[in-house]
């Protein structure tokens, strides 16, 4: 029986302290300005527009160059290797602290709605799992790391890549009371500038990629527009330049543009596209197929303002 008796108790006290050490990463990491939406928690925000998708509009879309022809105050809220599950998510936790905008321009491209692209990134929401809805979202997506998140501090050994140091930096900034970001904005400038990847898409892709379209993607595409039309903003979706030589590699990406279309007409949404953009034709201004340089990026968010100005502000 005192066998059992010290089993027991030691058991409830390493449960204890794990969970007290939960806790504290939740804490720390929340404290963590440098995650996007730990600043967007920590901040009032209130955009009018608000920039979001994958790691494209995070390095392509300059916000203070879209407020220059718009003079309305832009934030980027994309984030990189995020899917339309991930970007619900953001977009939930960014309304839940902040006044709605008055427009969410979501990008939108073959690559959104297939699963070879991206995934859903548990652990970016594993400290906000006190919330209801960040719970069924990540159980939807993730129900292998979900179902094990009952045993304290589980959640942070699973896939665990920098979360220690990503939590230290946390409790830094909670010891220096020190609550901004590198990056207040949202728009990250793409590290890789000279370097275009095109060349590693053909020898991985020898004979090109063929697009799926996922109904998942699809469904929380939905789920965003949903959220958008509750909240009465305006969402639209977009795609941005690509190189023009690269398209030619990807079999059925016409068909899934003409999805994405049909998809926005169902939903009574506008779809817009910029492949027209004398960008496209030069391999100089991307550092990947589909994402461009720093400076490109810049030319392209002033366009993106001016048709932003001229098409819905007019």
């Amino acid at each position: 029986m005192k066998i059992i008796r010290k089993t027991i108790v030691s058991l409830l006290i390493v449960f204890t302290l794990l969970f007290a050490i939960e806790k504290a990463y939740d804490l720390f990491l929340l404290r963590n300005t440098e995650l996007k939406n730990s600043f967007v928690a920590n901040h009032s925000i209130n955009a009018a527009i608000l920039i979001h998708g994958t790691c494209v509009p995070y390095t392509m879309l300059i916000p203070d160059s879209i407020k220059a022809q718009t003079g309305l105050k832009t934030y980027n809220l994309a984030d990189y290797h995020s899917d339309y599950a991930e970007n619900y998510l953001s977009l939930y936790l960014y309304l839940k602290k902040n006044k709605n905008p008055k427009y969410l321009f979501l990008y939108a491209s073959p690559e959104c709605f297939d699963e070879t692209y991206n995934e859903f990134n548990s652990l970016r929401y594993s400290y906000f799992m006190d919330d209801k809805l960040v719970n069924e979202v990540i159980k939807d997506m993730n129900p292998n790391y979900y179902k094990w998140t009952f045993i304290p501090f589980f959640k942070y050994t699973f896939d665990n890549k920098q979360i220690h140091y990503k939590a230290f930096i946390g409790l830094n900034k909670i010891r220096t009371k020190n609550m901004e970001t590198t990056y207040p904005t949202g728009y990250y400038p793409a590290y890789d500038v000279k370097n275009n990847k095109y060349i590693h898409f053909k020898s991985a892709y020898p004979k090109g990629h063929c697009f799926k379209w996922s109904k998942k993607r699809a469904f929380y595409l939905k789920k965003i527009i949903e959220l958008a039309q509750k909240r009465n903003f305006r969402i639209i979706l977009y795609e941005s330049p690509i190189l023009h030589s690269y398209a030619k590699q990807q079999r059925k990406r016409i068909e899934i543009i003409q999805k994405i279309k049909s998809f926005a007409k169902h939903n009574k949404i506008d779809f817009i596209t910029f492949d027209t953009l004398a960008i496209c034709s030069n391999k100089s201004n991307f550092i990947t197929t589909v994402a461009l340089t720093n400076e490109a990026s810049e030319k392209f968010s002033s366009i993106f303002g001016k048709y932003i100005q001229t098409k819905y502000l007019k």
